[in-house]
């Protein structure tokens, strides 16, 4: 090495002459002085090494960019630091052989854009960048806390299968071998965002909802200081939140409709005991019951002579405390309800059950319960919906809209309030239920008769086809 290839610190331009090349023997002879000074490698036109006073030695380019400086381009010379010098390949250092290789890549990305050399200095930036040391990770792995999460879940809730699938179902493929401690908000925020992509932002609420309950869990039991899914917001992963339904049946013309379609059936024959399920969706309308209540029904809990029904308590729709204090449900049937039953119970033959799988399903399709399936009447509501020509001019509804629809009209037709409520089973206000203990059953009773003799009135039902 010797002083023809020492600039000085300023930079000045360089005379057009060629420059010694480097070595890292060289490189490694190189004193420290006072002040800082560079060195150009004339192996690689553009690539100077800088000394520092410390004795660290760093390779940089310097190079001209254009900018629109008060709307006129101007040039200025910009410093590129590539890294600092190591004699041998060493992480987060650059020897001069690997100094020139980025150069030439960082000149090839100049010339393309400006953009283009930003994404590349900053690919060899993270290339340089130790990685940090991770302390090994203790502790159990979110499926393996999930057991007692679900347990947990079990004993909360009155119906937690649906939950516990959704958690099977959506975090345990994502998360399941992260240890807990490990999990990020990024994490949980992923899996949320996975749902979304799929088509189920509605579903994906569930799913943050799980999240946040799960890591509560967690840092309630020491296997985490803080929850990951606390801070993430909803409609930020456009997570989607259920919004409850206004669909009702709410003129004479529209309940005129749909029971009509449920007598004809055309659309829905294709098995015989689609009767069943059209049958199903008039009491649904007539009582006002939730759909799964009608769905899990036994013989042995209606009295078609004393005209009486009762839901018991593990088939109505309760929290697990809620349903530490309840009662089963009577509800009192009208005429044109007892006639419905009537039906069914021929349908159903001897089974116990009011809907019972095995005389609803298709032949050779083997039965997997005792009873229709939770999207059962969904799915025949709709079919008779798009297939009859009335009904397909209507905005569709749900199984769930008819018990709306009863609840509607029975405020039409001059019902109390807290009777229409208690014909749908809705809890009282607090101070209410707490004074009142009553069940309004001869209320009731005469709410849905006058409901029942509303719908005979606007022509809905055949006098001709129910036999009370």
């Amino acid at each position: 090495m010797n002083a023809s290839n020492v600039v000085p610190l300023a930079l000045p331009r360089a005379p057009r002459k060629q420059y010694p090349s480097l070595s890292d023997a060289a490189v490694g002879r190189l004193p420290r002085r006072e002040d800082a000074y560079y060195v150009r490698d004339g192996g690689a036109p553009g690539l100077v090494l800088r000394v520092a006073p410390a004795g660290v030695k760093s390779f940089r380019w310097y190079v001209h960019v254009e900018e629109i400086v008060d709307g006129k381009p101007t040039k200025r010379q910009l410093a590129v630091t590539l890294g600092r010098w190591a004699p041998t390949p060493t992480p987060g250092h650059l020897t001069v052989a690997e100094a020139r290789q980025w150069l030439h890549r960082l000149k090839a990305a100049h010339r393309h854009s400006r953009a283009e050399l930003e994404r590349v200095k900053a690919q060899l930036d993270s290339e340089l960048t130790p990685a940090p040391e991770v302390a090994p990770v203790s502790g159990p792995t979110v499926r393996a806390l999930s057991v007692d999460f679900l347990k947990q879940l079990a004993r909360q809730r009155k119906r937690p299968e649906a939950a516990e699938a959704d958690f099977r179902r959506d975090v345990l493929p994502v998360l399941g071998e992260v240890a807990v401690v490990a999990v990020t908000p990024r994490d949980c925020a992923k899996v949320v965002e996975l749902v979304v992509e799929r088509g189920a932002a509605v579903q994906a609420a569930k799913v943050l909802g799980l999240l946040k309950r799960f890591f509560k869990f967690a840092r309630a039991r020491g296997y985490r200081e803080t929850n990951p899914a606390r801070d993430l917001e909803a409609a930020e992963l456009g997570v989607e939140k259920h919004t409850a339904g206004r669909r009702a049946l709410e003129t004479e013309g529209e309940l005129r409709a749909f029971w009509r379609a449920c007598e004809t059936g055309e659309a829905m024959e294709y098995s015989p005991p689609a009767e069943a399920l059209r049958v199903a969706l008039q009491l649904l309308l007539l009582t006002g019951v939730r759909s799964g209540e009608l769905r899990q029904a036994r013989w042995a809990d209606v009295d078609l002579e004393a005209g009486l029904w009762t839901v018991p308590v593990e088939h109505q729709k309760l929290t697990v405390n809620q349903a530490k204090d309840a009662r089963p449900f009577v509800i009192p049937l009208a005429p044109t309800a007892v006639a419905l039953f009537r039906r069914l119970r021929e349908l159903a033959g001897d089974a116990a059950h009011v809907l019972p799988l095995q005389r609803l399903r298709r032949a050779g399709v083997p039965a997997k319960g005792e009873t229709i399936a939770d999207k059962t009447l969904n799915k025949a509501m709709g079919r008779m919906w798009s297939g009859n020509p009335e009904l397909s001019k209507l905005d569709e509804a749900s199984p769930h809209d008819l018990r709306r629809t009863c609840r509607t009209w029975l405020g039409k037709l001059g019902v109390a309030p807290h009777v229409a409520e208690r014909c749908l089973n809705h809890r009282l206000p607090l101070i209410q239920k707490t004074y009142d203990v009553g069940d309004y059953l001869e209320e009731r009773r005469a709410a849905l008769v006058k409901w029942d003799a509303f719908l005979v009135s606007v022509g809905a039902p055949k006098k001709s086809h129910l036999q009370v």
